[in-house]
């Protein structure tokens, strides 16, 4: 390497396609990444005849696949809205004043296609790319623990399928994109006030249960072997079962009202709700919000209370369902100043 000291560029440019597999040529969203893996998934024809002249198998046949690609990311307030509307594909965005908006995210029946110019470890001076097109997202998980680390941050892992045959490198990249990524979530901007947070317990004052680790995992599963005559390569992955999402929350307690309650699955009526709160003032009196909000969950098996020095500590898993009021299992609202996507 010339220049080990310089940095290199490890981020994700990607855009919305009109038209599944073809790239378009501007970005609508540029962020920053921890990482990304890329494999690809190939198939084969086997030949099922007999060799009478030796034990080989006598012919095989490659044919396309897929690319299984995840990518990892300490999320932002803002900047992340794309790689959002990617697993969450219902948007909408409101007007809350003037340079302030409400980003809302919903599940929706028919996913979106994105191309993906993505750089790990690239030179600042490299000028091409490499480039998936035909992305669709698979799920999601958001994750934040009270602590060091780069757990303290909420962290998101987003994996998806992209077309084999769209898996390009050395590529221009696409134009545009917002880079924007300087405001991120830290722990300590969870809201613990009662109006803002419950998580299944119905202890929703923070003098009494505090949470510790938080988990969401979203899944939709595709679909992912639509050959079909005279072509190599699979269609476009279609859904193949419902939306789920899951909750997992690591609470503790002053005494064991709160266990118990937990554990005989007290459900408060407004189910589960996160929220995170930017202090700094943006428009007139607004503030950057990051929520997630599941109105309608059952509670898992939740594990005995582990007794400590004048606490307990109580792992509390949930399950989200429909919920007609919000038309959706699970919502994830975004308060920023970022356009809305188009």
């Amino acid at each position: 390497m010339a220049n080990p000291g310089i940095g290199h560029k490890t981020r994700v440019t990607m855009a919305k396609e009109a038209t599944y597999g073809v790239a378009p040529a501007a970005a609508t969203a540029c962020f920053e990444i921890a990482s990304i893996e890329l494999t690809p998934v190939t198939g084969v024809i086997e030949d099922a005849n007999m060799n009478p002249t030796t034990i080989s198998r006598r012919n095989l046949t490659p044919i396309g696949g897929l690319v299984r690609g995840r990518l990892r990311a300490r999320v932002g307030y803002e900047g992340y809205l794309e790689l959002l509307r990617g697993v969450l594909s219902n948007y909408v965005a409101i007007t809350v004043e003037t340079g302030v908006r409400d980003h809302i995210f919903k599940g929706a029946v028919d996913a979106l296609s994105y191309t993906i110019d993505c750089d790990e470890g690239k030179a600042l001076t490299a000028t091409k790319t490499q480039r998936i097109t035909g992305v669709v997202f698979t799920d999601l998980s958001l994750t934040a623990q009270a602590g060091g680390g780069e757990g303290g941050y909420l962290m998101a892992e987003a994996s998806f399928l992209g077309k084999a045959n769209g898996k390009l490198f050395d590529v221009t990249p696409m134009t545009g994109g917002v880079y924007a990524s300087e405001y991120p979530i830290p722990f300590t901007q969870v809201a613990l006030t009662g109006g803002d947070y419950w998580d299944g317990s119905d202890q929703a004052d923070p003098s009494t249960s505090r949470p510790r680790n938080f988990e969401m995992h979203i899944t939709q599963p595709y679909q992912e072997d639509r050959y079909f005559m005279s072509s190599k390569y699979p269609d476009r992955p279609l859904r193949n079962g419902p939306l789920e999402c899951n909750f997992r929350i690591m609470r503790e307690f002053d005494s064991k009202d709160g266990a118990v309650l937990s554990q005989s699955a007290t459900i408060p009526d407004n189910g589960l709700l996160f929220q995170f709160n930017h202090p700094l003032i943006i428009g007139v009196g607004s503030t950057r919000e990051f929520e997630i909000h599941a109105k309608s969950i059952v509670l898992g098996d939740v594990t005995e209370p582990v007794e400590g020095y004048q606490s307990m500590i109580q792992t509390i898993p949930s399950r989200a369902f429909y919920n007609a009021s919000d038309n959706c299992s699970v919502l994830i609202r975004v308060r920023s100043g970022e356009a809305a996507l188009v």
